[in-house]
């Protein structure tokens, strides 16, 4: 499977031919033309995250794509004049090649004063998590991480996470936000070495100035490396393999 990365929150995935959009939102002004599109997830809806503008251009011919959300998205989707598939926490679903697990089910505080939405996080085929605006933990992630510290976790040491799948729930690499209104950096730090990933692909970055985004990729590259893991630091249009 391989992975682009499109501007703030948004990742391309292509398998077997078939393509597979997460959150494309305002922010993510260079959309590509896609061939093979077989589903659009959208973790929520802000329009960070998705706008009816890029789902008409994704969609548009592909009239068999699946369009997946979480009820938030669902309703302000359905007056925009889509239709959106909700999901949720729990829920694992088929879209063309890809296996797609929810977890999560809401935004991570933003204030008292503003009410919560929907928000669910994504793992495809096991290997990849995008958490949408949460830290919420994927499937697996937290009992792994149980076990390790209490000694019985199935890495060759009790505690540790990275590179040994304890603590990851299987997960290779985690997208992490690195920016947002939401967003503490010791929060995404704590989460990122709490998961523990081989792997860590910042996203959510277009809300930072260019100082502030090189103070918090830097700590999470640190935390990162704590856990033993690498961290991506990959611009818009850059691909990896998974």
């Amino acid at each position: 499977m391989r992975l682009t990365k499109l501007e703030h929150s948004a990742l391309l995935l292509e398998k077997d031919g078939a393509v597979l959009v997460i959150d494309p939102g305002v922010l993510t002004t260079e959309l590509p033309e896609v061939d093979g599109l077989v589903g659009v997830v959208l973790t929520h809806q802000h329009p960070d995250h998705w706008t009816p503008d890029h789902l008409a251009h994704l969609v548009g011919e592909a009239h068999d794509a699946v369009v997946l959300g979480p009820q938030g998205v669902v309703d302000a989707a359905r007056e925009a004049g889509h239709e959106v598939t909700a999901v949720s926490a729990g829920d694992e679903v088929a879209v063309g090649p890809f296996t797609l697990r929810f977890t999560g089910g809401t935004h991570a505080p933003l204030h008292s004063s503003i009410p919560a939405v929907d928000n669910v996080g994504v793992v495809v085929d096991g290997v990849l998590y995008h958490p949408g605006d949460s830290f919420a933990l994927p499937a697996g992630a937290r009992d792994d991480a149980a076990d390790a510290d209490a000694g019985t976790g199935s890495g060759t040491d009790a505690g540790t996470h990275a590179g040994t799948g304890t603590g990851t729930g299987g997960i290779e690499v985690l997208a992490v936000p690195v920016g947002a209104p939401w967003l503490t950096i010791g929060d995404a730090m704590d989460f990122v070495e709490q998961i523990g990933a081989p792997r860590v692909l910042g996203i959510h970055d277009l809300s930072l100035s260019d100082f502030g985004r090189t103070v918090h990729v830097r700590n999470l590259r640190a935390a990162t490396e704590r856990a033993g893991g690498e961290y991506l630091d990959l611009a818009a249009g850059e691909s990896l393999e998974l």
